[in-house]
């Protein structure tokens, strides 16, 4: 297969998986775990995902151009809990570090979809599929429940109760992975829009999309949303409407459904008052690290490895979960080199995002779930998400990269409708 040849799937793989993977149908149940997300599962979206990270590797091999040090940081992270997989194998670390190198793939393979010209297809995609999420989520809303759509991979369990309201989830595993994919895709539409001389169908999509931020009642979501917005207010002084109306959009989108349900946004700010379980899951995860921090206990095991402590020492387990916190978690199943390589990543992409407001706020936005939960490393869905991403910020970059390579250029010698550079 010539690198020539690659390049197609490669555009078409990255646009399925960016559709499939939110709407995670099960084509089989290899392995189970004692969660359910800890199950080793074969999903639809995985079939394109295999295709991709070959198609990858192959125009790698053609095109011979070096990661960027953000991706070379995240393939050591893997290496790391390969190592801690090694010394503590489990079918769901071996299912871990697979998705992982996958999302690396797409992270990549979603930075050369753009040099194809191709990446306002793969973004009208990611983002069509995120108004598809806002549409399920309002109609689980109207009906007070699921809506029996197993086959797209809705779960058939109630949706979460806060106070006397529900928070739907639509085909996401849970609604806070549901708040995550549209903050990531209302701000791939904006940043889209915004590279655009017209962007106003683009920032229509993105109020769609960015919806599901006010039903969810995720307060991570509430503070990337503010970084967001923040970011393109702080980074609107050329173009001041265009940012303008892209934090209107924003903020209409999200803030109209936040304020029909302002009683149950209420009751969830009120939890922040009480005793955090993020602290006793914080803790176990650092009692567990203290027994194996070198090679961690093995990814995708702080939960079975909670469980076996539990038998051995009825009691000494509060909380079934992983510690929330992405680095932290990361620390504990991959010991000390692997929480240092993600925290790194992170950075890295902090240190890129640096080049443009735009790429600082779409950094911003998916941070707070970075830091404070752990649905990216641990989900297949948050897996992806992470994924894209960590391509979108690099493309914004590049973008800017671009820009001052080609200046100083003449923007009234340009053609009527090319796209509006980004802003440094």
């Amino acid at each position: 297969m010539s690198g020539s040849r690659t390049r197609p799937v490669l555009v078409v793989s990255v646009a399925l998986v960016c559709v499939l993977f939110a709407f995670p149908a099960i084509l089989a149940v290899l392995a189970r775990g004692p969660l359910f997300y800890y199950h080793v599962l074969l999903l639809l979206s995985d079939v394109p995902l295999a295709v991709l990270g070959v198609a990858v590797l192959v125009d790698a091999l053609v095109v011979r151009e070096r990661p960027d040090r953000a991706v070379l940081t995240a393939l050591g992270f893997v290496a790391a809990l390969v190592v801690a997989l090694a010394f503590h194998p489990s079918p769901q670390g071996i299912q871990l570090v697979v998705r992982l190198l996958a999302a690396i793939a797409l992270a990549v393979a979603i930075v050369r979809v753009r040099g194809l010209g191709a990446w306002p297809l793969v973004a009208g995609a990611f983002g069509a599929a995120a108004i598809a999420q806002t549409g399920l989520a309002v109609a689980q809303l109207i009906k007070g429940g699921p809506l029996g759509l197993p086959g797209l991979g809705e779960f058939a369990d109630p949706l979460y109760a806060v106070g006397t309201a529900l928070a739907p989830r639509g085909t996401m595993y849970q609604q806070y992975v549901l708040a995550g994919f549209a903050l990531i895709a209302a701000m791939v539409l904006v940043a889209e829009g915004l590279r655009r001389a017209r962007p106003a169908w683009w920032l229509v999509a993105a109020a769609v999309a960015v919806v599901p931020v006010g039903l969810t009642y995720s307060r991570a979501a509430l503070g990337g949303l503010a970084i967001g917005c923040l970011a393109l207010a702080i980074g609107g002084r050329a173009r001041p409407r265009a940012h303008t109306a892209a934090i209107a959009a924003l903020l209409v989108g999200a803030g109209i459904p936040a304020l029909l349900t302002f009683d149950a946004w209420a009751t969830q700010s009120a939890k922040s008052l009480d005793p955090n379980s993020r602290d006793i899951l914080l803790r176990e995860g650092l009692e567990l690290y203290e027994t194996s921090p070198l090679v961690g206990i093995g990814p995708g095991r702080m939960v079975v490895a909670l469980a076996e402590k539990e038998a051995a020492h009825p009691g000494s387990v509060e909380l079934l979960q992983p510690t929330h916190g992405v680095p932290i978690l990361a620390l504990v199943e991959g010991g000390i080199q692997a929480g240092v390589l993600c925290a790194a990543v992170v950075l890295l992409m902090a240190w890129r995002a640096r080049r443009s407001w735009v790429g600082l706020a779409l950094f911003g936005v998916y941070l707070p779930f970075i830091l404070f939960d752990h649905y990216p490393y641990t989900h297949a869905q948050g897996i992806v998400l992470s994924a894209v991403w960590l391509g979108a910020v690099e493309l914004c970059a590049r973008d800017v990269a671009a820009r001052v390579s080609a200046a100083p250029t003449d923007e009234a010698t340009a053609p009527s409708g090319t796209r509006a550079p980004l802003l440094l």
